[in-house]
C-alpha cells in the first residue's frame, strides 16, 4: 500500500535537525515525508497531510497582541516515569544532531518568506480537508492564520517559577478530557519539552484549547469542526522514544491515509 504523503514545512536555511527528526517520525508511523520550503514549495505534489514545523517567531505584522493572561487552577501530577537508559542515549543524540544540522544563527525577527508559504499551505490544506499538525511555531501560525493572536513574550507567566527551555520532558501539561488530542495520547497529563518564547493568546476561529501548563500557557489547540487539525507547543519529534508521543504521528498518518483513500475512491467513481 502506498504511503500517504505528509508535507513538512520549514525555512530555506536552518531547520535541518527538526526536518530530520520529523521525517523520521513520519516514516516510522507509515507516512512519506515531503520537505517544503520557500525556495522549493513542491506545489505540484498532492499532499495527504501537512505538518507546520517549529522555527523562527511568527512575524508580528500577522497579528495584534491583546488581552490578559489566561489563568487556570489545575491540579499537579506526579512526574512521568522516565525510561532512564533510553534517555541517556536519545537526548544527547537529539541535542547533537540539532546543533550539527541546524543554522547557527537564530532568526528572532521572523521569516516572512516562510510565513507566506505556510499561509498558502494552510489555506490549501483546509480547502482540501486534509489533516494538519502544527508544531511549536506551527501551532502559533495555525492560530494566527485562523484569526487568533499571540503573546510576543511569555516571561510574565513565569514570575513564581523559572521558565524551562529544554528538549527534555520537563514541563507538565494537562490535556482537556474528551477532545481529540486526549484520545490520541490516552492520558490526561504529560511531561513535554519546551523551546518556545511565544504562546497563543486569543484563539483563532473554530479552535479550542486542548492542553495547558499549570500557569495557563496554552500547550495545544485543535479545531472543533475538523477531523484532524491540531497544534502542539512542544516538539514531539524530539520525544520519539516515548510511546505516547509516537501516537501523535501515528494518528496524523492514519488520518492522512484515510484522506488519500477517500480521494482515490472519488477519482475512480468519476
Amino acid at each position: 500500500m502506498a504511503r500517504p504523503r505528509i508535507g513538512v514545512s520549514g525555512p530555506d536555511k536552518g531547520g535541518a535537525g527538526m526536518w530530520f527528526f520529523t521525517a523520521l517520525a513520519i516514516f516510522l508511523a507509515g507516512g512519506r515525508p515531503v520537505r517544503l520550503h520557500p525556495a522549493n514549495p513542491k506545489q505540484q505534489v498532492q499532499l495527504d497531510g501537512l505538518i507546520i514545523s517549529g522555527g523562527a517567531d511568527v512575524a508580528e505584522s500577522l497579528y495584534e497582541e491583546r488581552g490578559e493572561h489566561p489563568l487556570d487552577d489545575l491540579d499537579a501530577a506526579e512526574p512521568e516515569t522516565v525510561h532512564y537508559l533510553i534517555g541517556l542515549v536519545w537526548y544527547p543524540l537529539v541535542a547533537s544532531l540539532r546543533w550539527l544540522l541546524s543554522s547557527r544563527k537564530r532568526t528572532a525577527s521572523g521569516d516572512t518568506a516562510r510565513d507566506k508559504l505556510e499561509y498558502a499551505l494552510l489555506e490549501q490544506a483546509l480547502d482540501d480537508d486534509i489533516p494538519v499538525l502544527g508544531i511549536c511555531r506551527g501551532m502559533q501560525l495555525l492560530n494566527v492564520f485562523l484569526g487568533g493572536t499571540l503573546f510576543k513574550s511569555i516571561t510574565e507567566f513565569y514570575m513564581e517559577e523559572p521558565q524551562v527551555r529544554t528538549i527534555l520532558p520537563q514541563v507538565l501539561v494537562r490535556l482537556e478530557p474528551g477532545l481529540r488530542l486526549q484520545k490520541v495520547f490516552q492520558r490526561e497529563k504529560l511531561r513535554v519539552n519546551a523551546l518556545h518564547d511565544q504562546a497563543v493568546d486569543d484563539l483563532g476561529e473554530g479552535l479550542c484549547i486542548s492542553a495547558q501548563e499549570l500557569n495557563g500557557v496554552v500547550q495545544a489547540i485543535e479545531h472543533m469542526g475538523r477531523e484532524f487539525v491540531i497544534g502542539v507547543q512542544w516538539h514531539p519529534e524530539f520525544l520519539q522514544q516515548k510511546k505516547e508521543q509516537r501516537r501523535l504521528f501515528r494518528a496524523m498518518v492514519q488520518a492522512a491515509n484515510a484522506c488519500r483513500i477517500h480521494r482515490e475512491e472519488e477519482a475512480r467513481e468519476m
